[in-house]
Parts: structure tokens; sequence; C-alpha cells
């Protein structure tokens, strides 16, 4: 009797590992792209929940609110703001803010919890971004997240 040990040579082995490597190469940066939009669309949905709060306010009162109130949403709090979830979330009142600005528009969740600008004047609320790097990037995703 013949008995051999039936077992993957190292080469074999070695286009398995290739491949899957590959795989991984591909399907990766998909996911990570895939999560910065459900981001991105999760804080247009929070912005638009806000602004849709301030416009009933307007529609009822006739003027623009002076502050956001928490009482105006279900959970009795203002929308959590995506891009520091863990942090209180503060809307700062902003008349004569820098909207355009990278270093006005991006927030560091590690210190600063302003994560939303409302401007009673014109009823406008903005969401600040984290910052990506450089000004154009930042600029970028304020964008993307205010639909401008």
């Amino acid at each position: 009797m013949d008995r051999r040990l039936k077992a993957f040579s190292l080469v074999e082995l070695i286009i398995v590992v290739v491949v899957i490597g590959l795989i991984a190469a591909i399907a990766v940066p998909r996911f990570s792209k895939a999560s910065e939009e459900a981001s991105t669309a999760a804080m247009k949905a929070n912005i638009d929940e806000i602004q849709k709060a301030v416009d009933l306010y307007q529609a009822e009162h006739g003027d623009y609110p002076l502050t956001i109130d928490p009482a105006w949403f279900i959970s009795q709090e203002v929308p959590p703001h995506v891009f520091s979830p863990d942090n209180p979330v503060a809307v700062e009142i902003a008349t004569e803010v820098d909207l355009w600005n990278p270093v006005s528009i991006s927030v560091n969740p590690e210190n600063d919890w302003t994560g939303y600008w409302y401007n009673p004047n014109n009823g406008v609320v903005r969401s600040r971004v984290t910052d990506q790097g450089t000004a154009a990037r930042t600029l970028l995703l304020y964008q993307k997240v205010n639909g401008l």
C-alpha cells in the first residue's frame, strides 16, 4: 500500500495568500468609503431635522428663534453630532462667523464640542466637521455635509 500524505504545496499556499490579499486590497477601501458616505448622510439628516424645527418655529411665531430648544425634538435633545458622538451637543449662536474658513468650520472632538452653528438672523443651521488633514479636504466635507 502506498500511503502518501495529502497536503498543499508551498506554491499553492502562496497563491491562496496572494488571492486573499488582492481581495482584501479591493474590499477594504470600498467599505471605508461606504462608512464615510453613511456618516455624511447621517449628518445631513440631523441638520435637516434641526432646520425643520427652526422653520416650524418661524412659521408658527413669525420670527426665527433666538436659540435651538432641545424640547422641539422627540428625544428632548438636539440631534447628535456624527463627528463627535461622545460629546454633549452644543449649538453656537453665530451671526458673524466665517463659515468658509477651514479653521472655523472644523471641530476638534477632544476639546471643542460646538458641533452646530445657528444664525437667528436668517434661521440657517450649519454643521462643523472634523479636520480632514488639509484645508481643501475639510472644506469639501463641510460642503457635502451642509449641502452646499
